[in-house]
């Protein structure tokens, strides 16, 4: 199958799955956040890819409103990855914004993950990239994990991606690994 007809055939399950026409067969983080994209953000599942990132000046900004938790999250990041290098993951760090402040991937796949649409400034919300494991974690205040043909938008089913919520003291989302 090639990737349009799959792309139509995963747009067909989402928009049956939210209207109820079908029974989900997905986590309720996930039909919850289909729910989202399709009636309160009026995505399409077989949309093409517009991503958003900001500039620059802002990107450094953003980092540099992270402070200190940047430089931990980096050295947590470096230790992550050593313990996944060569599986064709990335270790992505997020703001509370799901904009993407740092990653750390395989040289090799650098190409692939830039094509998915997973460089520095980039936006990952919900509103921007459908569900999705920095966006759907933020909009859950939850771990999650979004694997293939649980993304919403059809670009982004060969993508497996999980989030995880970093909280400040007071119980705030200051990011998202």
């Amino acid at each position: 199958m090639g990737d349009s007809a799959l792309v139509v055939r995963h747009a067909s399950r989402v928009i049956k799955s939210v209207r109820g026409e079908q029974r989900a067969t997905v986590a309720p983080h996930i039909t919850k956040s289909w729910n989202r994209c399709l009636t309160e953000y009026g995505m399409q599942p077989a949309g093409a890819r517009a991503l958003a990132v900001i500039e620059a000046a802002q990107l450094r900004e953003r980092q540099q409103r992270m402070g200190e938790v940047l430089g931990v999250a980096r050295a947590e990041m470096e230790s992550l990855y050593e313990q996944i290098a060569g599986s064709g993951y990335a270790v992505i760090l997020a703001d509370g914004d799901a904009t993407i402040l740092h990653t750390i991937t395989d040289p090799t796949l650098k190409r692939e993950f830039h094509h998915a649409g997973l460089w520095l400034g980039a936006l990952w919300d919900e509103r921007h990239e459908g569900t999705n494991g920095l966006g759907t974690c933020i909009a859950e205040h939850a771990a999650v994990t979004v694997h293939r043909g649980e993304h919403f938008m059809g670009y982004n089913v060969s993508l497996s991606c999980s989030g995880a919520p970093i909280m400040d003291a007071y119980g705030g989302l200051l990011g998202v690994l």
